[in-house]
């Protein structure tokens, strides 16, 4: 998340996927605070959207393995933190076998080849930082977990013919706890 302070007031207001900005003393910027890593199932639009401090191989792949089914086929951009992603293995050990596509931006949208694309994650993506930033939801650091919370909750119990918030609730809540 990129971040500034409003009139001082210690509001923090957050941006885009990277961290907020610090200048230095030289007039550069230094990037400090944390990423949201996201994944989006394609069968039932459920989003998951994880707070990181890194975007690395060793950060990623875990919440890889740990949220993902095996023989999933997965879709992604080059980042080189995703080379890791064939050789993911589950806590036991054993193999994932993951079915992994790969666009390259800079050359193509969609792959041609195999039709990989990144655009349902995007999506996902920009409306989720409309709900957070662009509608006056401002927040802190220490509520963003609860905000992800909050759009993972949305993305499983958002379809639904129930307009009032509560019933909604009740809804979900009567899914999950049957009698």
């Amino acid at each position: 998340m990129r971040g500034r302070r409003k009139a001082n007031r210690g509001r923090l207001l957050t941006g885009d996927n990277v961290p907020p900005r610090r200048r230095n003393n030289y007039g550069g910027v230094s990037d400090k605070g944390p990423w949201i890593f996201g994944m989006l199932c394609v069968s039932t639009k459920e989003l998951r959207l994880f707070e990181i401090d890194k975007r690395d191989a060793a950060t990623l792949g875990p919440l890889i393995a740990k949220n993902v089914l095996p023989g999933t086929t997965v879709f992604s951009d080059e980042w080189a933190a995703y080379r890791c992603i064939p050789g993911l293995v589950n806590a036991n050990g054993m193999p994932l076998n993951l079915d992994w596509h790969t666009v390259n931006h800079s050359v193509n949208f969609i792959d041609p080849a195999t039709g990989a694309n990144t655009q349902r994650i995007e999506s996902e993506w920009q409306i989720a930082k409309r709900r957070l930033v662009d509608n006056g939801n401002k927040t802190t650091p220490a509520l963003m977990r609860s905000h992800l919370a909050w759009l993972w909750w949305r993305s499983v119990n958002a379809r639904s013919d129930v307009k009032d918030k509560f019933l909604r609730l009740i809804e979900a809540i009567a899914r999950r706890y049957p009698l």
